[in-house]
């Protein structure tokens, strides 16, 4: 089982795919409930950036930028949004 981590979102919007628009930072930063994407929990590459983004999370993502909450809506939660 591969260690996760928190990663902050640094893309542009419509980026959520590219691994490279995540940068490490083990816990995540106090995000307020928005349509945009903050941080996300994924597989830890040994790098600053994950080394997997599951289909699951883009569902996240997904569902998260139509309803403005925290993803799963019920916790553990793997997607955090923010607003402006």
């Amino acid at each position: 089982m591969s260690r996760k981590y928190w990663y902050s979102y640094i893309g542009p919007e419509g980026g959520e795919r590219s691994l490279g628009n995540y940068t490490l930072v083990g816990t995540p930063a106090p995000c307020v409930e928005g349509n945009l994407l903050c941080a996300i929990y994924a597989p830890y590459a040994g790098d600053l950036h994950p080394s997997l983004i599951t289909e699951n999370i883009i569902q996240y993502i997904g569902a998260g930028k139509l309803s403005g909450i925290n993803q799963p809506p019920f916790g553990p939660y793997f997607v955090y949004m923010r607003g402006n």
